[in-house]
């Protein structure tokens, strides 16, 4: 109480209204992985930073530009030009340029069948030109020989030709088939820009970057856990995606899901998106389904609440980048031949072969993993329905197609795993409608509590924006005057909660419930101890993920 001693007229304002809880954000991705600049304006390294931005000129500004990849672009003579390489490491590029060599030499031997056979033919008619000229009487032996080496030459010309037609044919089949196993369906090295450009295509915000190197490193598991390690002490994060572990092999980035699963496990204040590897060759297309998903459920464990998988990549509608200087044109010439590769920054700039590299190019499209684009998804719906709308049923923008077309059958054992219960989201092409993501369930699939992400991510949202409003009442008389200024505080922000949808039930008292007090939550040695024991539950609405329609046959009523 203030003491007066100066007569005067003295004003005091007195609070009646509760605090109130101010709500955290829900859909502030990270994005971990490797970037073309390392250092800042000053000079100084952002590497092992989480540097927030808005947009992707932000991005351009500081982290600079994506990664330029190498192609090789084959001219047939009697085909469609098509991409044959994307992208190639130097080493792929030179074992290439060594097997097409190595194809050349066996029509190079069979050119010198022909050479031999030629001279051969020569050196007869030669003979019996010899024997005519001196007057000599002229043998059939003599005769046979000119026709015996004919008939050689014409078979060894026949040869040559064939064996020119197989190299044709084998480096043709030979170019397709690295079209369609390392052409658009095979993820870059490193795809950091990419992404962040495809989280904000598809309705992204604000969100952090970390740079764990430039493009001349090497991708190392090192690497990411020190990002994991920043990335903790950052409270406004509430995503996860590292999108650059793609560069690792299976099994250090499966384990640094698992890593990434324990941070959110810790804070309670986050959730992983993970990527299932498309790696399977099996012959038929339900089998490389079973096979990718069965070894995310092999190597992913932890507290599987805190994560949820999607599958499969997506072919997007972004060119993939590249620079002239590292773009090789193979040209097939008139006799079936490859000529020596060009380098696409020597040819004339105009001129047909050159914008018909550059048309092939541009419809180089690029793959991308899918939960760049589902962050995106998920930030576009927290803020149009609320994180309590399961973020699904939605298409995805720049998206041509998933990389696989998965059917009913196929996502059933996605969807709904019977030994692990760990839930994959399947994002599926339907007519009319797009893209979509076709699943809303957390790896922990078989938990009625946590099956469903929309849950699990509204639940992170309340406890954190709960745990801060209430941070006042630390040191705070432990007794009913404080009890009811909380209790009425996460009332009122629960009811507001329940007015838009985000809690099951026809009245507040059904939606949620708070209790506090002695004898209700806590006892007389918890006051002592100085614990405050605050029960809060919620009926959390869930999405309606199997919609069954019955009819019937209605009876005729006179």
């Amino acid at each position: 109480m203030a003491q007066y001693k100066t007569p005067d007229v003295y004003v005091r304002e007195k609070s009646t209204l509760p605090p109130s809880v101010a709500e955290v954000a829900t859909a502030i991705p990270v994005f971990v992985g490797y970037t073309e600049k390392t250092l800042d304006s000053k000079e100084a390294s952002i590497v092992q930073k989480p540097i927030k931005i808005s947009t992707m000129a932000d991005y351009h500004a500081i982290f600079g530009g994506r990664d330029e990849e190498s192609f090789g672009v084959f001219i047939p003579e009697d085909q469609e030009a098509f991409v044959i390489r994307s992208p190639g490491t130097q080493e792929e590029i030179t074992q290439l340029d060594t097997d097409i060599a190595e194809e050349e030499k066996k029509v190079t031997s069979t050119a010198g069948a022909t050479v031999t056979a030629q001279k051969n033919v020569d050196d007869a008619e030669k003979t019996l030109k010899d024997a005519v000229e001196s007057g000599n009487d002229v043998t059939s032996v003599e005769v046979k020989a000119v026709e015996v080496a004919n008939a050689a030459l014409e078979n060894a010309k026949s040869d040559e030709g064939e064996a020119k037609k197989k190299l044709v044919k084998s480096l043709g089949n030979k170019f397709k088939k690295s079209a369609v196993n390392d052409g658009s369906k095979q993820l870059p090295k490193f795809i950091l820009a990419q992404s962040v450009e495809h989280f904000f295509a598809n309705g992204g915000g604000a969100c952090y970057v970390v740079s764990t190197g430039d493009y001349s490193a090497s991708p190392s598991m090192a690497n990411f856990k020190d990002a994991l390690e920043v990335i903790s002490a950052i409270d406004e994060i509430t995503l996860l995606c590292l999108v650059d572990a793609h560069a690792l092999d299976d099994m250090n980035y499966y384990n640094l899901q698992v890593k990434a699963l324990d941070q959110c496990s810790k804070l309670q204040d986050r959730f992983t998106l993970i990527d299932t590897i498309e790696k399977s060759n099996a012959d038929l297309l339900s089998a490389q389904i079973s096979a990718d998903a069965l070894a995310l459920r092999g190597a992913v464990t932890g507290d599987l609440k805190y994560g949820a998988a999607y599958y499969p990549n997506l072919l997007t509608s972004y060119a993939r980048h590249y620079s002239d200087e590292k773009v090789n044109v193979y040209i097939e010439d008139s006799a079936g031949l490859f000529l020596d590769p060009v380098a696409m920054n020597t040819l004339e700039k105009g001129t047909a072969t050159y914008n018909l590299v550059k048309k092939v190019l541009s419809k180089n499209y690029l793959t991308l993993p899918p939960t760049p684009a589902v962050a995106g998804m998920m930030a576009k719906v927290d803020g149009t329905r609320g994180v309590w709308k399961a973020p699904a049923n939605v298409a995805l923008s720049m998206v041509q197609m998933p990389t696989k077309t998965i059917k009913n059958t196929d996502q059933d054992d996605l969807n709904v795993d019977v030994i692990s219960g760990k839930s994959i989201n399947a994002i599926r092409s339907f007519t009319g409608k797009g893209n979509l993501v076709w699943g809303a369930r957390t790896l922990a699939g078989n938990d009625n509590e946590w099956r469903y992400i929309s849950v699990r991510r509204l639940f992170n949202m309340v406890e954190e924006s709960i745990q801060k409003a209430t941070a006042f009442a630390v040191f705070e008389p432990n007794t009913p005057f404080t009890w009811l200024k909380l209790k009425t505080m996460m009332e009122s922000y629960l009811t507001n909660l329940w007015k838009q949808g985000a809690l099951f039930g026809d009245t507040p008292e059904q939606a949620f419930s708070v209790n506090v007090g002695l004898g209700q939550t806590m006892t007389e040695d918890d006051i002592n101890n100085g614990i405050m024991n605050i029960e809060i539950g919620l009926a959390a609405v869930r999405p309606a993920e199997f919609i069954i329609l019955t009819f019937s046959h209605k009876s005729i009523e006179a």
